[in-house]
């Protein structure tokens, strides 16, 4: 393969040689100048003591003048350039690599550059790119352009980006004059037939100023093109005009392609694999995915991919190589998509920007288009994280009161609440990596400093989580980000007032208590025990035992015994509690629920139909409340509500059928009590004054580290309120 190389340079060389090769700042080089330079720096390597092919050479490129003509020479002596930014984090590792490996002599898998990966899923990766796959994308690449000689083209990502080594190549070998690197872009003020970029460089660039030409090819590369760029690009076009979308990572190649008139308006990339890729679906466990929109990891067949990643094992690095399966080489990539009704290839992006739930991912297709429409949104990045979807925002306008209207307005339009966003970042802009594309990894590292972008942030009130039995992965993390320090586990109404007023240190989690089943015997169906036992094993499995520090139990109204019932399943457990909330409580003890005869006649009687006076939803209101009447009187009836370690809270009204203070001393001699002025039950969780009272009750007594702290109120209430 490095003789092909060689000989196709040489007949470009001989074919163009009076042509423009590099236009720079310095100057201009023909193919044959260009040709004589790399002849020196060839023989410069070739007469190395130590010299042989396949030697790691490390260096870093600070300009096409300079450098060209030496990386040419390098390549032409048969020798493995270690690429790197001038200011790379990467330059002792670099030297490393090149002093304890070499690549092949001979073979079609010689090597022609290593490549540090920018690490967008997961650690950085060091990847190993062969002639064959080189010369090959080259060909490609020009048989899609179909340029003539000494057409102009303007490339904007440097060579040490590793797509953009077909470009250089294409151009080499098919007579196209260069201008490499964003400085030296006014050096075609007319314009050219090519600017080629990665769609973070080209939003960098901006809208084209006067003075700077236009171009016949836009062709991206590296990232997914977003819709609010599309206005960008037409900018740059000449009339006429087209965009070449060839997406890949430098693992894979160009996977897709397609092309759209500049002059129309923008759509989603997709295309075709190019001739020669065979492409498919997979899983995480690499099994084909099948169906319908259908998302699923690339897949990519072909006779030329990366060669390996170089993996360092002890003090020494070696070559993992690219799988091979029925002749051709293998790659799974971190890029997701799916297949179009139309057969069409959809890139949907990497696999930490879309989320799994269930086993399947989530296209956020939906989130990325509503936060690009938002009025002053430049662009957005969205991460996939346990507690949800965070998204970067590059914005004309950077303040606080504009975070707050973008956030509030995206979680508003968008309907499934998994695709809502937990966090936005906002700066002016968003940084890039030497390679010229967004630098995920210092966005990632600043999620939990944002200070150190100077970036702005909006965090979305949480969705409140529901303890429930069919928890998936992404159910339990988002379950398990809840846990603070101190948690309240919650049943029955009032849920949303908690929800709304929480403070920040504070876990909330909503308990449920099941549906009625359509028949049940009163011998036969469970009590308020086992239905708590269930909650608390669900509980803890969800979260390892992690309950945080100080964990409270509470609930309003009947709902309320089943957090008091889970609260002796978890002292009984040996978990110790930080108290039991009783919002309004109903009195267990009253015959309606200590008789089994009281409640058997109750539930018959509701059972009647009487379609004269109830409606369905009665019905069906009224079957509950039997159902949950059962519930409570097993319990009283077989337990007896034992008594607590735990201080115990009762938050009682004037209602006939509450727990009176007297009733509340059966479970503790001292209980702690605040009245609720009112003998509206309802209205404790419908009045905005009650709500208000009971709250910032609940919040002081959880937030401080003794005895709840009483509350403010009015002379004449707190003669009613009874203290420890």
């Amino acid at each position: 393969m490095l003789e092909s190389w060689r000989t196709a340079w040489a007949r470009s060389r001989e074919r163009h040689q009076d042509q423009v090769a590099l236009l720079a700042t310095e100057g201009a080089l023909s193919f044959g100048e260009l040709g004589e330079k790399a002849d020196h720096w060839r023989s410069h390597y070739e007469t190395l003591p130590s010299w042989c092919v396949g030697q790691c050479q490390s260096w870093a490129w600070s300009g096409a003048w300079i450098d060209l003509p030496q990386l040419l020479g390098l390549w032409l002596a048969g020798g493995v350039w270690i690429a790197q930014d001038s200011d790379s984090s990467h330059a002792d590792l670099a030297e490393s690599i090149a002093s304890s490996i070499r690549g092949p002599a001979s073979g079609e898998g010689q090597w022609q550059q290593i490549l540090f990966s920018s690490g967008s899923t997961g650690r950085p990766k060091v990847l190993v790119r062969g002639w064959r796959q080189a010369l090959l994308e080259a060909k490609a690449n020009a048989r899609q352009l179909q340029l003539p000689p000494g057409s102009r083209c303007a490339m904007v990502v440097n060579p040490w980006f590793g797509a953009a080594t077909k470009h250089l190549l294409a151009g080499l070998l098919e007579g196209w004059c260069q201008v490499i690197g964003r400085a030296d872009l006014a050096l075609l003020p007319h314009g050219g037939e090519l600017l080629y970029a990665t769609p973070s460089q080209l939003q960098s660039l901006g809208a084209r100023s006067d003075g700077v030409g236009r171009f016949h090819w836009i062709s991206l590369t590296g990232e997914a093109c977003p819709a609010n760029l599309w206005p960008v690009l037409q900018s740059w076009a000449k009339p006429g005009g087209q965009c070449l979308n060839a997406l890949g990572a430098s693992e894979t190649g160009v996977i897709a392609q397609q092309q759209l008139p500049l002059a129309g308006p923008w759509q989603r990339f997709s295309g075709m694999p190019v001739e020669g890729k065979r492409i498919s679906l997979v899983s995480d466990d690499q099994q084909n995915v099948d169906g319908e929109d259908a998302i699923g990891r690339l897949q990519v067949e072909g006779p030329a991919l990366i060669e390996g990643l170089l993996v360092q094992k002890q003090s020494r690095w070696e070559l993992a190589p690219t799988d091979w399966h029925d002749g051709c080489m293998r790659f799974v990539s971190n890029d997701l998509a799916r297949w179009s009704e139309s057969g069409e290839l959809e890139l949907l992006g990497r696999s930490n920007q879309l989320l799994k739930h269930h086993g399947e991912w989530i296209d956020a297709a939906p989130l990325q288009s509503a936060l690009e429409q938002q009025p002053g949104v430049r662009r957005c990045q969205l991460f996939a994280e346990a507690e949800g979807i965070v998204a970067w925002l590059e914005l004309e306008q950077l303040s606080q009161a504009n975070m707050r209207k973008i956030g509030r307005a995206v979680c508003r339009s968008i309907d499934d609440v998994r695709l809502q966003p937990r966090h936005l970042f906002g700066l002016e802009t968003l940084p890039l990596n030497p390679n010229g594309k967004l630098d995920l990894a210092a966005l990632q590292r600043a999620m939990s400093q944002p200070e150190s972008l100077h970036a702005l942030a909006w965090h979305a009130t949480p969705q409140l989580v529901k303890l429930r039995a069919d928890l998936d992965s992404l159910d339990q993390a988002q379950l398990v980000s809840s846990l603070e320090r101190t948690n309240l586990l919650w049943c029955g109404g009032g849920l949303n007032a908690l929800q709304i007023s929480r403070p920040i240190a504070i876990g909330l989690i909503g308990l449920g208590l099941p549906a009625p089943p359509p028949s049940w015997r009163a011998d036969q169906s469970p009590g308020l025990r086992q239905v708590a036992s269930e909650q608390v094993d669900l509980l803890l499995k969800a979260c390892n035992g992690d309950l945080g520090e100080k964990l409270w139990v509470g609930g309003f109204s009947l709902p309320a015994w089943l957090a008091y019932a889970v609260a002796e399943v978890l002292e009984q457990r040996g978990v110790a509690l930080g108290g039991v909330i009783l919002l309004d409580p109903v009195d267990p003890f009253i015959g309606t629920y200590r008789w089994p005869w009281r409640r058997k006649l109750a539930r018959i009687w509701r059972l009647i139909p009487r379609r004269w006076i109830r409606s369905q939803d009665n019905q069906h209101r009224l079957l509950v409340k039997s159902w949950r009447q059962h519930l409570l009187g097993r319990w009283i009836e077989e337990s007896a509500c034992k008594t607590l370690n735990a201080p115990l809270h009762v938050l009682a009204s004037e209602w006939r059928g509450g727990l009176s203070t007297k009733r509340a001393q059966v479970l503790q001699s001292n209980p702690l009590t605040l009245h609720l002025a009112t003998s509206d039950h309802k209205a404790v969780v419908k009045q905005p004054e009650l709500i208000e009272q009971w709250v910032n009750y609940i919040w002081q007594t959880l937030g401080s580290s003794s005895t709840a702290k009483k509350q403010k109120t009015d002379p004449a209430e707190k003669g009613k309120q009874d203290a420890t």
